[in-house]
């Protein structure tokens, strides 16, 4: 319950920041800027969260991971408090559509429980395939409640008719699925198969952080001069590159530079990066009223698509493994399981990077925008004005 009440909260922070940004920021330069800055805040608080989990678990124990939050979310309070505007009264307050927020909730719980037993009870089993179906009902049922029953539906269907609200979406579960899970699995690969401490297994990831931080910082620029659709490309592709570096250096006596430190660093790069243009994207051409469903929308299927991915990595290591033939030493097995996963992350940044060239509208800035200014001689500039700009 506590878990349930902590992600409740999560669900309805997350679209309200990246709300602000897009009715804050709308020119395409400055916006891209933000949502790079919005991204590497996101990166430094994965590399973050590996390490402080590792030396609360070994220095103070694991109900410390859930204790920490307690003052951070406090703090936090406080100066949304102080910075943050407050809510226009002018403007009418929707009503909460409480039977689609249940809905949607039920049947995303089915399919993750189902997924997440499916290595120990198998797939044929009726305690994966009774939540399974259940979920996918009750997740249609949701689509029907919002197309035809809801007043105010939790989703106006009708935003999947711009293609870069769907094409962003697809791209970022896509990514999701693949990438979010990798703190956690390159944690236990490192504690299952070489030994780690969990505070060693934490800091082992910071070179992997500082990669993502990088990546998320100088994506706006790239996303600028080339355009939300090739730099989503082009950095989904990078994530899958690492990805496949992580699967096939991987080894029970493999040195941590070769196989984690180098590919890791490679798909925090790209991955960490990927979210920049690809939120620039689904945000894009949006009405102003839509901007919170834009944003709301992106975070669930990126929350989603996480959840997944940790889900269905994890049983896909675990079922390898136990696959593995009988007299392979425990290391070996477990190297398969892993191998498999890593392998699975990369095929769905392979997918993501090909989603995005084919799909994602091309919402390249005009040439003669740089840094968020028009460049003299253009249109658009001073000398395009009746008085020449005098």
């Amino acid at each position: 319950m506590a878990r349930t009440v902590q992600g409740f909260g999560a669900a309805l922070l997350m679209p309200v920041t990246l709300s602000l940004l897009t009715t804050t920021f709308t020119e395409p330069a400055r916006r891209a800027r933000a949502l790079g800055t919005w991204s590497a805040v996101g990166a430094a608080g994965a590399a973050a969260g590996p390490v402080i989990g590792g030396l609360l678990t070994q220095w103070a124990g694991w109900r410390w991971v859930f204790f920490v939050s307690v003052p951070i979310g406090v703090v936090a309070v406080l100066v949304a408090g102080a910075v943050l505007p407050f809510r226009d009264r002018r403007r009418p307050r929707g009503r909460l559509d409480v039977l689609g927020a249940v809905l949607s909730a039920a049947g995303l719980v089915g399919v993750v429980y189902a997924v997440m037993r499916s290595p120990a009870d198998g797939w044929g089993s009726g305690s994966v395939l009774l939540p399974l179906f259940g979920g996918f009902v009750l997740l249609g049922v949701f689509l029907v409640h919002q197309h035809r029953w809801a007043e105010e539906p939790l989703i106006a269907l009708g935003i999947f008719r711009l293609r870069s609200v769907t094409s962003g979406n697809v791209v970022i579960f896509l990514l999701g699925l693949g990438f979010l899970a990798s703190p956690i699995l390159l944690s236990l690969y490192l504690q299952d198969v070489h030994g780690y401490s969990p505070l060693r297994a934490g800091l082992a990831y910071l070179p992997v952080g500082a990669a993502m931080f990088a990546g998320a910082r100088t994506a706006s620029g790239l996303s600028v001069r080339i355009g939300p659709r090739r730099a989503a490309a082009l950095y989904c592709a990078i994530g899958a590159a690492g990805f496949a570096g992580v699967a096939a250096l991987a080894g029970a006596h493999a040195s941590y530079v070769v196989s984690v430190l180098v590919p890791g660093m490679v798909f925090g790069f790209g991955t960490a990066a990927a979210f920049t243009p690809i939120t620039v994207a689904a945000t894009s051409g949006v009405p102003e009223r839509q901007n919170g469903l834009a944003a709301g929308l992106l975070n669930t299927v990126r929350q989603t698509s996480g959840a997944l991915g940790l889900a269905a990595s994890t049983a896909l290591a675990a079922a390898v493994t136990a696959s593995s033939p009988s007299g392979l030493p425990k290391g070996e097995a477990l190297v398969h399981g892993y191998t498999a996963a890593f392998l699975a992350s990369a095929a769905c940044l392979a997918a993501a990077a090909v989603v995005a060239a084919v799909a994602m509208p091309g919402l390249s800035p005009p040439p003669r925008w740089r840094a968020g200014r028009p460049v003299r001689g253009t249109k658009g500039s001073p000398q395009d004005s009746p008085r020449g700009g005098k």
